[in-house]
């Protein structure tokens, strides 16, 4: 009996339909709620790994480098393209997250 109500109950009642959304959400707005979010948890450690990690992803499709490519090449590749030093480099990616400020 149980089988059969569990059956009924799970059944599609035809196929799926889309349904319009009533607003459209901005990516702006997404990223600016989400760093409010980090902002009021404190989080800062989060905050930067997902700029540096933003920040690596661009930099590394910018480059012609693979989504796959792994953070040596990375930095290799953006220290010789900014001319900049690769320690510099590899610290601002993938170094340790920042100091909190007092405000």
């Amino acid at each position: 009996m149980a089988a059969a109500a569990a059956l009924w109950r799970g059944r599609r009642l035809g196929r799926l339909v889309t349904e319009r959304l009533p607003v459209v959400v901005r990516a702006a707005e997404t990223t600016r709620g989400r760093g409010r979010l980090y902002r009021r948890g404190r989080s800062r450690g989060h905050a930067a790994a997902a700029l540096r990690a933003g920040a690596a992803a661009r930099s590394a499709r910018h480059l012609g480098l693979p989504r796959s490519a792994p953070a040596p090449a990375v930095i290799d590749a953006l220290a010789l393209a900014s001319g900049r030093d690769r320690g510099e480099v590899a610290a601002l990616l993938y170094g340790p997250p920042p100091p909190t400020t007092p405000r």
